[in-house]
């Protein structure tokens, strides 16, 4: 895995990321929560790193299945989440 120094955080970064809008379930005509486990560790394993994830993306569900994955390795991994505002 091929890693990029995240501006001056001292942070590096995997150049691949597990993005999470499918494992949410919603409008992709639902997820299997086992199956998205454990492709996200898979993924882990092999030094993906970058995690994207939101409230939104399946009201939640997304970011309660990161949560499960990650238990246990969370100083491994570096969680991108946006919060997306209605005016």
């Amino acid at each position: 895995m091929r890693y990029k120094q995240l501006g001056k955080t001292g942070l590096s970064v995997s150049e691949v990321a597990i993005g999470t809008w499918g494992v949410g379930g919603r409008g992709w005509g639902g997820s299997d929560k086992a199956s998205s486990i454990s492709a996200m560790k898979t993924m882990l394993d092999l030094g993906v790193n970058l995690i994207d994830t939101a409230p939104v993306y399946g009201s939640g569900s997304a970011e309660e299945i990161v949560a499960e994955t990650v238990k246990g390795r969370r100083e491994q991994v570096i969680i991108y989440g946006i919060i997306v505002f209605n005016r």
